[in-house]
């Protein structure tokens, strides 16, 4: 027994060590032995840490008063409140602590954790040169500054809230907030999206294959790989959905996510947190959030109207 508490309190130890190891690390955190039990308990550890569900992917997000975050957690916190003592859950003093587990119940994300994914750009930062990404960084200012010099009025890139949603369609493991944004936003996507696809002007055809022909081609070809799930929605799903995660949904079978949906549906916000959200949220431009490039040294925010 004694020997088998040493070698517990010899992993924990391991385990806690390598809590302050992992921030040394690389973006793709490459360590001996990452696939073993202990390898992948680090990995959970770290997401744990950083309090983001896609530690490992990058992403433009959209930047914005910070109290508005406060009042989605604020918002999640008391939706969980609200569902646990509702009637659609069972009485929990009348049933096993086994089944009590299996029933649904809502998860809350940290409130770091929460952000709203504008452009997703996944692992391919990393991977693309430097030249790529100080080009695609110049060019991303550019299209910026060109589309605000377009905008009719300044501060037309807006967000209204809409409500609690379980996501995504068919789906539906996450609650998300939504929100409906403006014409300006959903215009700036497109923009964005036809950067990363944007052919090399000298391109001719040649044995040097597709991929030759973009500028960015990883970029390009993760693009095309989100427009083509798009495209495939029977939906017909605007290009951009507006939404922060704000918790998972945990045990449960296909009808409780059905009861579920339907009290949200019907289900009333805290007054004094819909107060926060009633009015339309100003959104002050774009920032990498995820794992920063570690290869170049160029600034990742992007703010719509520098001059305000």
């Amino acid at each position: 027994m004694s020997g088998d508490s040493n070698n517990n309190e010899q992993r924990e130890d391991y385990c806690s060590n390598s809590s302050s190891a992992i921030s040394q690390e690389q973006n793709h955190n490459i360590f001996p032995g990452r696939n073993t039990k202990i390898g992948k308990r680090r990995l959970k550890r770290e997401d744990r840490t950083t309090n983001n569900a896609r530690v490992r992917n990058s992403y433009l997000k959209l930047t914005f008063n910070e109290s508005i975050f406060h009042a989605l957690h604020d918002l999640v916190c008391q939706t969980k409140r609200q569902y646990d003592c509702s009637g659609e859950r069972q009485d929990l003093k009348t049933i096993s602590k086994k089944q009590s587990k299996r029933q649904l119940s809502i998860k809350p994300r940290t409130l770091s954790s929460l952000h709203m994914t504008y452009f997703f750009c996944g692992k391919v930062l990393e991977e693309m040169s430097g030249e790529e990404l100080i080009l695609w960084n110049s060019m991303v200012r550019q299209r910026l500054s060109k589309h605000n010099s377009e905008s009719s009025s300044v501060g037309e890139y807006n967000l209204r809230f809409k409500g609690l949603k379980l996501f995504p369609p068919n789906r539906n493991h996450l609650l998300v907030a939504m929100f409906e944004p403006s014409p300006n936003l959903l215009g700036l996507y497109e923009e964005l999206c036809n950067l990363a696809i944007t052919e090399k002007p000298t391109y001719h055809d040649s044995d040097d294959g597709d991929e030759s022909k973009y500028l960015f081609p990883l970029l390009a070809e993760l693009t095309k790989s989100q427009r083509d799930k798009r495209n495939q929605n029977k939906n017909n799903s605007p290009s951009w959905v507006g939404h922060v995660t704000l918790g998972n949904l945990a045990g449960g079978s296909g009808d409780d996510v059905k009861r579920l949906n339907s009290w949200l549906e019907g289900y009333s916000y805290q007054e004094c947190v819909i107060l926060r959200l009633a009015d339309e949220i100003k959104v002050h431009g774009l920032a990498l959030g995820g794992p920063v490039p570690s290869h170049v040294d160029v600034d990742w925010v992007y703010p719509f109207h520098p001059a305000e």
